[in-house]
């Protein structure tokens, strides 16, 4: 009996055509870059303190 390889699936989280499309996060759409993901990281992390500030200045 074969054994399967394991990671040969060449599965991808993203379809290609959301990392082109534009979004806000242009200067690091290439998340294969450990750079990128954390820019796309720290600018997710932005954006949703913005957000909870918002929501809390709303129920104040």
């Amino acid at each position: 009996m074969k054994k399967k390889k394991r990671g040969n699936n060449q599965h991808q989280p993203f379809s290609s055509d959301l990392l082109h499309s534009p979004h806000p996060f242009e200067n690091s759409s290439n998340l294969e870059t450990t750079e990128g993901f954390r820019n796309t990281c720290y600018l997710v992390s932005k954006m949703l303190t913005k957000n909870h500030e918002r929501l809390l200045e709303s129920t104040a």
